[in-house]
């Protein structure tokens, strides 16, 4: 009987703790029920669109991701409406080594035909060289006359041809920082312009207001440029910063009348915003030049503001003069995997003399664009920009930047 007693205590003692341990239990249970069902975010139907064009290997090829032939876009010169062609890459085993050639061809019969070596991991991979040729034939390049005052009604076109031998030699110092040393010789030929809506150059404007408009100076130049750079994905950049610096001395081996020194500062800014879906891209961008003592600085040679690149609200080519300042400001965001749409604001101007440098007077424009990339690259942007002077879209195969 005292077993049997001592048996029912027990029992009635840890009976109340029998109903909780089977609610864990169960929660446990309808916990790990719920985790097998468990299936990833399904991505919308533009985001599997994007992801499956992007992924398919022809495409890869089209789009340079891959060595071997693939087809082109784009003329290869602002300017040369649609233009299609082929390129070439070829790699060494090491992959220390490539050989690349292009051509391509425009609707208004521009032409552009490239070749050249690269060696990007000289040195234990700490440097890099380069060899370039190029050569294109431009016949309807638009010029308006100098300064930052010129008139639309003053357009003109000409024709250029320009040759040129390029080569590079750096150092990584650094991941972020690399400099260099860059040289090469550049002939060009100016000619009349095909534009039959507008008259040819040389009807209009005169050598002493366009320099070299007549003659055909030959050039060997040569400088270095220092590039500290901190973006993630320089194709497609969604943070970090980049700057640039180059200076380059023009020596006119022909006619000397045109050796000239020329210094190019580009600084770029990615800030992310919301897990990096939206971001506020900004750009600062400098040319000056100073020729030498009582030489010119040739007008083919000078920058200029206006294109798809500076000044979208302006045509190509819009203001050319010895030196040139450019602003730009981008707020981008993902509509969808691979897609993205941006708000920009562009400002710039071009001055004779690099001592008049100043944010007066700056010509604005303003637009909307869409853009369609990869994480490593851009693919295909279309920006409508908006002047005083109206609209201007550009479809493009590159960067913004």
């Amino acid at each position: 009987m005292r077993l049997r007693t001592l048996l029912a205590f027990l029992a009635l003692f840890f009976s109340p703790q029998l109903p909780a341990q089977t609610r864990a239990s169960e929660i446990e249970t309808e916990r790990d029920r719920k985790s097998a069902q468990l299936t990833p975010e399904s991505p919308t139907r533009s985001e599997s669109l994007f992801g499956r064009l992007f992924q398919r290997e022809k495409v890869d090829r089209m789009l340079g991701r891959v060595e071997g032939m693939r087809l082109a876009f784009g003329g290869g010169f602002t300017g040369s409406g649609f233009g299609l062609g082929a390129d070439y890459e070829l790699y060494n085993r090491a992959r220390t080594m490539s050989f690349y050639g292009g051509v391509r061809g425009s609707i208004r019969k521009y032409y552009r035909f490239d070749a050249g070596l690269r060696f990007p991991y000289l040195l234990g991979g700490r440097g890099f060289a380069s060899l370039d040729l190029q050569r294109i034939y431009a016949p309807r390049v638009e010029y308006y006359g100098p300064g930052n005052d010129s008139r639309e009604e003053n357009r003109t076109s000409y024709l250029l041809e320009r040759n040129s031998i390029g080569g590079s030699l750096g150092v990584r110092l650094s991941r972020r920082l690399s400099i260099g040393l860059e040289g090469g010789g550049l002939g060009v030929n100016i000619g009349r312009g095909q534009n039959p809506d507008f008259p040819s150059i040389e009807q209009r404007f005169l050598p002493a207001v366009t320099p070299a408009v007549n003659e055909q100076p030959h050039h060997v130049l040569g400088g270095g440029f220092l590039h500290w750079d901190t973006r993630r994905n320089p194709g497609a950049p969604r943070t970090g910063q980049s700057f640039r610096a180059q200076y380059m001395q023009y020596h006119d081996v022909k006619l000397s009348r045109y050796s000239f020194r020329q210094f190019e500062l580009d600084l770029q800014q990615y800030i992310p915003l919301f897990n990096e879906r939206r971001v506020i891209a900004l750009r600062g961008y400098g040319m000056l030049a100073d020729p030498d003592h009582g030489n010119q600085i040739p007008f083919f040679l000078q920058p200029t503001f206006g294109g798809p690149r500076f000044g979208r609200g302006f045509h190509r080519f819009r203001y050319y003069d010895q030196n040139m300042l450019a602003l730009t400001a981008e707020y981008r965001w993902e509509v969808a995997s691979g897609l993205d749409m941006a708000l920009f604001w562009d400002g710039g101007r071009v001055f004779h003399l690099a001592k008049d440098i100043t944010l007066k007077n700056l010509q604005h424009s303003a637009g909307i664009g869409f853009r369609a990339h990869t994480r490593e690259q851009m693919l295909v942007r279309i920006d409508a920009g908006f002047s005083r002077e109206g609209v201007q879209v550009w479809l493009r195969f590159d960067n913004v930047f």
